[in-house]
């Protein structure tokens, strides 16, 4: 306020003169002092890495000993862990919606740290945390998958509004992007090495070339390279052998289940910088859940054409065994816990579908099944079947990162506001009755395509042309549309394929 004080005085006087005088030009001389002190605020903001609370928040920053419990640990017949106090620091998150990180201090003496995130919608976040609270739940009570431990990593999410809420923090975590960027800054090599090597295959604008010339592009650039980033960082990061086969055991059982319970949800948007990966531990975490029941496989511009993500850098990571050892027994057994628990699945999922918070989200996905061009992108013989991904300043061909990143942000604004134009159109339906019944019939439709897909999933009725299918022939179907080159060809750059 001191440093703008008198700035504001003085646009306060000019709009009092306007008030007396009714002249234009001291309303255009106010308002001109009000925008110069905003865009100083604005450029301020954006350069500052943290802010204290007293000067942003001040009766928050003063607050002792609430009733009210910490965000995430109410359990019915525990003791409440109730807020003590509040962190007088709040970090900024340097990405592109600048999120808050704040901590604040339980009645049990820990810290406990939030992301503060603003101008997104967290309740279907919090809808996915639930559906995977089940899912560990059922995996938990098996017999055989109790015994090997198969946990999917989940954190607590609670939305504040429609457009506000609170993360939790998850320790010791990076994002895939950042510890692959982290290890070639490390051993000399460029971070955008693949695409480099594809760009000189298509000779042109990725995005407008031809699907052949992608595959070829594609096709080269994994020859030429290793992919063996992740599987290198958890090996030196190990201090120890034993330290280095109990991470490698968790990372490849958490990757294994949360692509099988993903494939049921129709999790989409599977890029780099959306899993992460416990330094610790070495378990994947997955974040960001707006995109479910295939709604990726459906938009307009680069669809996918993966049930999940498994790229050859996940696949490394698993050991000498890759996907024939404990990767795909893991996958094996949650699928079967899956089905033979199809009913508590179905249960969960039916009401998340007919949730009135996302049935306007899947209106997009209209009432047709995904084909399998669709889903495989034309099937092989074989088949017969928060910061951006990579960075400018990461180094490299500053072209190609700022190309890559700009490829992401467009396909995150097109989801944005696809997304806001169907809620629009819904709250106007709710108000005119005639349009209402309309979008009733629409959501109905849509809402009992879901159903049917995610049964015929729990089923092993998922695939066009075939007999109902076996667990392990299901999942065998599933790796071979995950990892065909044909269909990981096909996604936009900043999904990093190669990767």
């Amino acid at each position: 306020m001191r440093k703008w004080g008198q700035a504001l005085g003085d646009a306060k006087a000019w709009a009092a003169q306007y008030v007396q005088s009714k002249s234009q030009n001291d309303l255009s001389v106010a308002w001109q002092r009000y925008v110069r002190v905003c865009q100083s605020i604005e450029q301020g903001m954006g350069k500052k890495k943290s802010h204290d609370l007293p000067y942003i928040s001040p009766k928050l920053a003063t607050v002792r000993d609430l009733q009210l419990a910490v965000p995430g640990t109410y359990r019915a017949g525990k003791p409440v862990v109730s807020i003590v106090k509040f962190d007088p620091e709040v970090r900024v998150i340097p990405s592109k919606q600048r999120p808050r990180r704040i901590k604040l201090v339980g009645s049990n003496g820990v810290t406990y740290t939030f992301l503060l995130k603003g101008h997104e919608d967290l309740r279907q976040d919090e809808r996915v945390m639930q559906l995977l609270g089940l899912a560990n739940n059922l995996l938990a009570q098996d017999m055989k998958t109790s015994d090997m431990h198969i946990q999917i990593p989940r954190y607590d999410v609670i939305p504040l509004s429609p457009n506000c809420g609170l993360v939790e923090w998850v320790a010791h975590t990076d994002t895939m992007e950042a510890i692959i960027v982290e290890y070639r800054r490390h051993v000399g090599a460029s971070p955008q090495l693949e695409f480099k090597i594809m760009q000189e295959v298509i000779r042109g604008d990725y995005d407008s070339a031809s699907p052949e010339v992608k595959l070829r592009a594609l096709s080269v650039a994994l020859k030429k390279t290793s992919g063996d980033d992740i599987d290198k960082v958890l090996w030196l990061k190990s201090a120890s052998t034993e330290l280095w086969l109990r991470r490698r055991w968790t990372y490849t059982r958490t990757l294994a289940a949360m692509c099988m319970v993903g494939y049921l949800l129709g999790l989409g948007d599977r890029h780099p910088s959306n899993l992460l990966i416990d330094r610790l531990s070495g378990k994947i975490v997955h974040i960001d859940f707006g995109d479910c029941f295939e709604v990726a496989m459906r938009r307009e511009r680069f669809p996918e054409h993966v049930p999940f993500r498994l790229t050859r850098m996940l696949v490394n990571a698993c050991g000498a065994s890759r996907i024939e050892g404990p990767l795909r027994i893991t996958m094996n057994e949650v699928m079967r816990v899956m089905r033979d628990n199809q009913e508590s699945m179905m249960a969960m999922l039916e009401a998340f579908v007919y949730d009135p918070l996302i049935s306007w989200r899947l209106l997009n996905t209209a009432a047709k099944q995904p084909s399998p061009e669709q889903r495989g992108g034309g099937r092989s013989s074989a088949q017969a079947s928060h910061p951006e991904v990579l960075d400018p300043s990461l180094g490299g061909n500053n072209a190609d990162a700022t190309s890559m990143a700009a490829s992401l942000r467009i396909h995150r604004t097109e989801s944005q506001v696809m997304r806001g134009a169907l809620a629009g159109s819904m709250a106007g339906s709710v108000i005119d009755i005639e349009a209402g019944s309309v979008l009733e019939s629409e959501h109905t439709t849509a809402q009992s395509a879901a159903i049917t897909r995610i049964r015929n999933k729990l089923n092993g009725d998922d695939f066009d042309g075939e007999q109902r299918l076996g667990v392990e022939e299901q999942v065998q179907k599933l790796i071979e549309e995950a990892t065909s080159p044909e269909n990981l060809s096909k996604s936009f750059k900043g999904w990093c394929p190669f990767w």
